[in-house]
């Protein structure tokens, strides 16, 4: 049986360097210690997956028009879900 999933979305995550990588990093080790599968959600212009601890599932978000779209974050996150159904035959 899979751990539960702690997903974190940071679509500001583009690189590394700065804090958002190391936020990151630092809330996702905690949910590791709380059993729970770490999966890291990035802007999809990140291409530094290295950096990111092995075994961490990282996913690429699509593309949304502005932030300011009241849109945009719903519709990320309705394809973040999808994408973990879809990698785990829908066990999701």
């Amino acid at each position: 049986m899979s751990l539960p999933r702690f997903v974190l979305l940071d679509n500001s995550l583009i690189e590394v360097g700065g804090h958002f990588l190391e936020h990151a990093v630092s809330l996702l080790k905690a949910a590791t210690l709380a059993d729970l599968q770490p999966v890291l959600a990035t802007n999809r212009a990140f291409e530094q997956r290295e950096a990111v601890p092995s075994g961490w599932l990282v996913l690429l978000t699509r593309r949304c028009a502005t932030h300011s779209s009241l849109n945009a974050p719903l519709g990320t996150l309705i394809h973040i879900i999808a994408s973990l159904s879809v990698r785990h035959g829908g066990q999701g």
